[in-house]
């Protein structure tokens, strides 16, 4: 899951054709795959991902860009929410960034 998930977003920044978009997910790309794969390990919910990422898909093909970017802030929303939530007491957010192993 945590490389299909990478795979769309860096499909829809490439697709964007905006460069400073597609070098910000390029720069991230490792740190992203660390917070994807610890919110699977604590739990989370990938069903969620995969039916909102059908509905931006869904809006970019209906070249509908207010709705594709509604849905895609909402994903951002629930995906933040998630990643917190997953957080148990006493875990601290260098921890994942610094002892995470890469993908």
């Amino acid at each position: 899951f945590t490389v299909q998930d990478i795979n769309f977003h860096m499909a829809v920044a490439y697709a964007s054709k905006n460069k400073l978009l597609i070098a910000f997910m390029e720069a991230m790309k490792p740190l992203l795959v660390k917070m994807i794969k610890y919110v699977i390990q604590t739990g989370g919910q990938v069903e969620a991902d995969v039916g909102i990422h059908r509905e931006v898909l869904d809006a970019i093909c209906a070249h509908d860009p207010i709705l594709a970017q509604e849905k895609m802030l909402y994903n951002m929303r629930e995906s933040e929410s998630t990643f917190m939530r997953s957080f148990t007491a006493g875990t601290s957010i260098n921890e994942l960034v610094i002892q995470s192993p890469q993908l």
